[in-house]
């Protein structure tokens, strides 16, 4: 599918009359002549081209010489699509095929435009006359391409307007000079893009999908490129990007309850007694020595909790490692505000680690006097100042493997 030119759904065959008639065919019939040519008086006639009916209009369409038939593509060129895009235009019976009728047939003026850019006037005046007999091929292609040219010129008028009527005495005026380099670069870009060799068309119909889908999927190319889509504005009206989490576990690290990928390492039975001073040992035995009596606040504890089911397989995997204690105190109805909520924490793509989030027992206990107290915080590492001659520094940490709370 080629973005930048128009998709035509006629046939079409190496014979540039036969091939134009193909297209006034598909106008009604009040714009033709008893003789099969285009009405000059039509509006959405191409004054002055005097078309032959084609000898090739009893054939069925896909016998007609020339064409190579898909059930959803035509082939074109570039030469062929200069010389049929003013009559494509007209056929589209829309507000611009109307502007572009009028434009067709300007009297040049004796002024020279004052504007620098735009309104453009007409970059060539009687281009659509009759072509003169004898021309060449190559004089032909030229007439043709200026025709498009003229066409191209008038879209970006009609543009710039707002997709209205612009005073034909402006358009008919002397292009000035920047004007004119405006022309020549439009046609570098139309000559720099145009094919050299057949490309293909989709056809079109009232009811050919092919053709929305893919001006669908085009228009969202042009959309991601920058480049303004609405109907109604010239503007970027931006484009939506959706979030897509799903190929990176790591951007969803934490998640709810999901006992079958818990990773739980250990039983849980060292006794790690010796090793405290008093404080610690107290507490490490006894850990009900450490509450005081208050009541947290709503906000200073987990208030949702996960579906039963969940928490069954969680008390399984904890009893199957000896890790799981039976309290004789309903918390659900006593004290709420002590139970904690378990979750998942990613580790890799098979399992996860566990987090419990204790708020609500945290926010009833007292603190404990500990080696904790003289570690440095974050800010105090900042200041350290190493001799690398003579000084090392060295920081040790050591937790409990995938558990933490």
């Amino acid at each position: 599918m080629t973005a930048d030119k128009p998709m035509l759904s006629c046939a079409m065959t190496h014979d540039h009359d036969s091939s134009m008639d193909s297209l006034i065919n598909g106008l009604p019939n009040n714009y033709k002549n008893k003789d099969g040519f285009l009405n000059r008086n039509s509006p959405h006639a191409c004054a002055g081209e005097s078309l032959p009916k084609s000898s090739n209009d009893h054939l069925p369409r896909d016998h007609v010489p020339g064409i190579r038939s898909s059930s959803a593509v035509d082939t074109l060129t570039f030469e062929r699509w200069c010389a049929f895009l003013a009559v494509a235009v007209l056929r589209t019976r829309t507000s611009f095929s109307a502007f572009f009728f009028a434009t067709m047939h300007l009297p040049r003026s004796h002024l020279t435009s004052t504007s620098p850019a735009f309104p453009l006037p007409a970059p060539h005046v009687g281009i659509f006359e009759r072509m003169p007999p004898g021309l060449s091929a190559i004089r032909r292609r030229k007439w043709h391409f200026r025709r498009a040219l003229h066409v191209v010129v008038m879209a970006l008028n009609f543009w710039w307007s707002g997709s209205s009527s612009i005073s034909m005495e402006l358009l008919g005026r002397i292009p000035s000079p920047s004007q004119k380099s405006i022309y020549r670069r439009i046609a570098s870009l139309m000559l720099a893009d145009g094919p050299s060799k057949d490309f293909s068309v989709l056809k079109s119909g009232r009811r050919f999908p092919q053709l929305f889908a893919r001006l669908s999927e085009l228009s969202g190319a042009v959309t991601k490129l920058g480049i303004g889509s609405g109907p109604y504005e010239r503007i970027y009206p931006g484009h939506d990007v959706p979030l897509e989490n799903s190929l990176y576990q790591e951007l969803e690290p934490y998640k709810s309850l999901d006992a079958s990928r818990l990773k739980v390492v250990g039983s849980g039975h060292w006794d790690a007694t010796q090793f405290l001073s008093p404080n610690l040992c107290m507490a490490y035995r006894y850990p009900d020595c450490l509450l005081y009596d208050r009541t947290p606040a709503i906000w200073e504890f987990p208030n949702k909790m996960d579906p039963e089911s969940e928490v069954l397989q969680l008390a399984k995997l904890w009893d199957a490692r000896g890790l799981l204690f039976i309290h004789d105190v309903d918390l659900q109805k006593e004290r709420k505000f002590e139970l904690v909520r378990v979750f998942n924490c990613l580790k890799n793509s098979s399992c996860d680690r566990q987090i419990g989030d204790r708020r609500g027992r945290n926010a009833v206990e007292g603190k404990v006097a500990g080696p904790s107290s003289y570690l440095p915080t974050g800010p105090c590492l900042l200041d350290l100042v190493v001799d690398a001659k003579s000084e090392t520094l060295s920081i040790v940490c050591t937790d409990r493997r995938d558990f933490y709370h």
